[in-house]
């Protein structure tokens, strides 16, 4: 390997504590961040020729160690332009290289690698990796760069982060990601399930803790758990009980609930105006999976809709849709056209997700979100969709521009107090779920459909037990 120069091992033995010559012009490689010493930097000498060939001979051996510890003798434009130049799979290497050589997290060539290689990370979709880039970012800034995620790729990073003997359940991006992962049973459910329980009978309730026990996993144990906080019979959790069981993760994600599948996809609208009903499925989905497995049985396609003929793909949920969207409430009712026609009309749905509360344990009301006398402030609205989406209350909100009546049902499904505060919702037109931050929804980026103001929530509350 080259020698570095007196100057270079000059600079380098008052920053680092090292002395290059001594090992041939290579860093040390044993001890990793702790190998180094925390002394005041000095900016370093401008380069030289034998640094820049340093450079270039590390990179063509593919040292990378080597490489990053040149590198950080370079100014910092000289080393952001010869960046540049690097192919991304090299720029990984290299930001690896740095991480476990540099005590500072923050230093230079880490900098100037660290979005590239997110970036190849995530075109490779190696969560694992992608997990522990993050994880160096903070809590703060990986909720900022959850944003940029699908909610269903949150919760495989979530899980790539806990599995890994490097992250752990405790590391940040752990942390910051948890409550953004979709949970199978949330808070409200887990106390609805366990008075249901004690309201069985002693036959039925040895009958739901022997389904309990011959559940195969953890989750397979919690979504019947789930069946009976949605008020189903034990006869039916006995039925469902072995449609599942030996299941998959995924296969459970994927055909459990009605959002945020393993594609990041979802229930989608079969209508031009439908986004209303739709968001009424997708409710109950999260709070019944033997409502969602069905509903997935019965329409193969539910993440697609044909443009021209609503009843193409998925008849079944279509004519569902319809029904709600037709339905009369306060002597008006909805018009049903396929989704690439005009003249459709949608519909208030909180009389629909009233009609099902012995199921989902909710009743709904109506919120105008504005200034107006009346109205809640938006600050008001958000604290009751965090507080209520914590909780395990799916919340249906209607987006739209500042004022008129072009509005969109999408539904809230999680949430992250953060900093900053986050909000997954699934957006039925597309049918995918998203995250969004607090600042997007108060400065009107909500960005869904084509609509980006808070206008309305259906407010959650729990009701007695039947």
């Amino acid at each position: 390997m080259p020698q570095a120069t007196e100057a270079q091992n000059a600079w380098v033995r008052d920053v680092f504590g090292l002395d290059m010559s001594s090992s041939g012009g290579a860093p040390p490689m044993a001890g990793g961040r702790g190998a180094v010493s925390r002394r005041k930097k000095k900016a370093p000498p401008a380069p030289d020729g034998d640094v820049v060939k340093m450079w270039e001979d590390n990179l063509a051996q593919k040292n990378w160690p080597g490489a990053a510890f040149i590198g950080s003798a370079l100014p910092k434009p000289d080393l952001a332009e010869r960046i540049k130049a690097l192919p991304d799979v090299d720029v990984a290497a290299l930001y690896d290289a740095a991480v476990a050589a540099e005590s500072n997290p923050r230093g230079n060539v880490t900098l100037a690698t660290r979005d590239r290689a997110l970036a190849f990370a995530k075109a490779s979709h190696d969560f694992t990796r992608i997990a522990a880039y993050l994880n160096g970012f903070g809590q703060r800034a990986i909720r900022v760069e959850m944003t940029k995620f699908s909610a269903d790729d949150v919760k495989k990073l979530h899980d790539a982060a806990v599995a890994s003997g490097d992250l752990g359940q405790s590391s940040d991006v752990a942390i910051a990601t948890g409550s953004l992962a979709h949970p199978i049973l949330g808070p409200m459910q887990q106390g609805r399930a366990a008075a249901l329980e004690a309201k069985l009978s002693p036959e039925d309730q040895k009958k739901y803790h022997a389904l309990l026990d011959a559940a195969k996993s953890a989750p397979e144990k919690q979504f019947i758990t789930k069946g009976l906080a949605a008020n189903h019979s034990v006869a039916e959790l006995e039925a469902f009980a072995a449609k599942i069981a030996g299941k998959s993760a995924d296969w459970m994600r994927d055909n459990l609930s009605l959002t945020g599948n393993s594609d990041g996809k979802g229930i989608k609208q079969q209508w031009h105006d439908s986004c209303g009903p739709t968001t009424y499925e997708a409710v109950q989905g999260e709070l019944d999976p033997l409502y969602a497995l069905k509903m997935h049985e019965n329409n193969k396609k539910l993440t697609q809709a044909d443009d021209d003929h609503a009843r193409k793909l998925n008849p079944n949920m279509a004519d569902d849709q319809r029904a709600v969207l037709t339905s009369t409430v306060n002597g008006q009712q909805g018009i049903a056209v396929a989704r690439n026609q005009s003249g459709g009309k949608g519909m208030w749905i909180d009389p629909a997700l009233n009609a099902v509360s012995a199921s989902t344990g909710l009743t709904y009301s109506q919120m105008a979100v504005g200034t107006a006398v009346g109205q809640s402030s938006q600050a008001a609205s958000i604290a009751k969709i965090a507080d209520a989406a914590a909780k395990g209350r799916p919340v249906p909100i209607l987006i739209g521009p500042p004022t008129g009546d072009q509005l969109h049902y999408v539904l809230v499904t999680a949430t992250d107090a953060g900093p900053p505060r986050l909000f997954t919702m699934h957006d039925p037109w597309d049918g995918k779920t998203v995250i969004r931050t607090e600042a997007q929804i108060t400065g009107g980026q909500i960005d869904l459909a084509g609509h980006n103001y808070l206008r309305y929530v259906e407010v959650p509350q729990p009701v007695a037990l039947p």
